[in-house]
């Protein structure tokens, strides 16, 4: 199956590998969730046919990366050190 993504970040359009799986891919586009139509890929390769974003860079750049350090106030409050 030919299914091409564009990323939204770096605009590089590409083929996910999950696209090559036919009967899986054919489960999700009829309504099966994702992650039971392809249960085992990876979160990042069903984010890529959910979302387009090609790489965990182009993720980190269009989301950010994860705080670990932030406290559950500062999340609340949205004050941060």
């Amino acid at each position: 199956m030919n299914v091409s993504k564009t990323c939204p970040s770096c605009k590089q359009t590409y083929v996910p590998e999950l696209a090559d799986d036919v009967e899986a891919f054919s489960l999700w586009r009829n309504g099966t969730l994702i992650q039971h139509a392809f249960p085992d890929a990876t979160p990042a390769q069903r984010e890529q046919l959910l979302t387009g974003v090609c790489s965990d860079k182009c993720w980190d750049e269009l989301v950010g990366t994860p705080n670990f350090d932030i406290t559950d106030a500062e999340l609340l409050t949205g004050e941060q050190p």
